[in-house]
């Protein structure tokens, strides 16, 4: 009977405690973090993220904060997941999103797209048709585009180089990046290009030096033994190529998955 008695009281101060940590986390997010991930608690025990969110009732919470400047990106993780792209135009100053691992439907695309201030979409291993990609012209303020996994095939990459508005693209890990910087021919004419970051596992053809506007270029490790020689291709005059970075130092949050 005690037992029973004390169950409701254990709930409530349950629920207290839970409250009080969401309502401190999400303050101090908005006030000094600028990215928020979410993923589902099954998702948590399965990868044991050390940092994962605790669900639907934080974000909420987090979305119903006034005064955001700083909450500018956030990453969602699995399909279990895609139910909160419903609630980013909430998100005033929001221009990043990362999803990891998931598939659009129609109605999530057009969500994103709907993002008045999206300059950075990141996508790795998202299942994501090349006609829904293709409704991303539509969005002027997207500069950067990442497309890794099953987000970067051929089909992909062709759509990609109508998205004329963009600046930087990264494509890694994906089936297009096997062929060779021929897989890179359609962001050719991207007028406004002027950053590519991807891995290389043939020698270079002269895709490179078509892309007139190239700025920066680098090249990150790859896992095949057959590692693409930059020092022996054509560059564009000047260009400077990066060394792909030191895989212990994440120099931009952005450009990888949690």
């Amino acid at each position: 009977m005690v037992l029973l008695c004390s169950l409701p009281l254990a709930w409530i101060a349950r629920g207290a405690y839970r409250s009080r940590w969401e309502s401190w986390f999400a303050r101090n997010v908005a006030r000094y973090g600028g990215s928020v991930t979410h993923e589902s608690e099954s998702d948590w025990l399965t990868r044991q993220f050390g940092e994962s969110l605790p669900g639907e009732a934080w974000i909420r919470e987090t979305f119903e904060i006034e005064n955001k400047p700083r909450l500018t990106t956030i990453c969602l993780v699995s399909d279990q997941s895609n139910y909160l792209l419903s609630y980013l135009p909430r998100v005033v100053e929001l221009d990043g999103v990362v999803l990891c691992e998931m598939t659009l439907t129609d109605r999530e695309v057009d969500t994103l797209v709907s993002l008045p201030n999206l300059r950075r979409l990141i996508l790795h291993d998202v299942a994501i048709a090349p006609e829904q990609l293709a409704r991303f012209q539509s969005v002027p303020t997207l500069e950067k585009l990442q497309l890794d996994g099953i987000s970067g095939t051929d089909a992909h990459l062709k759509v990609a180089g109508q998205i004329t508005q963009l600046q930087e693209v990264i494509v890694r890990d994906s089936s297009a990046t096997n062929q060779g910087a021929a897989a890179l021919k359609p962001l050719v004419n991207l007028r406004s290009f002027s950053a590519l970051r991807t891995q290389i596992t043939r020698y270079s053809r002269p895709e490179f030096a078509q892309m007139k506007h190239l700025r920066h270029l680098q090249f990150d490790p790859n896992q095949s033994a057959n590692r693409w020689n930059p020092l022996g291709s054509q560059a564009p005059a000047g260009l400077p190529i990066l060394q792909p970075p030191d895989p212990t130092q994440r120099d931009d949050i952005y450009l990888y998955a949690p």
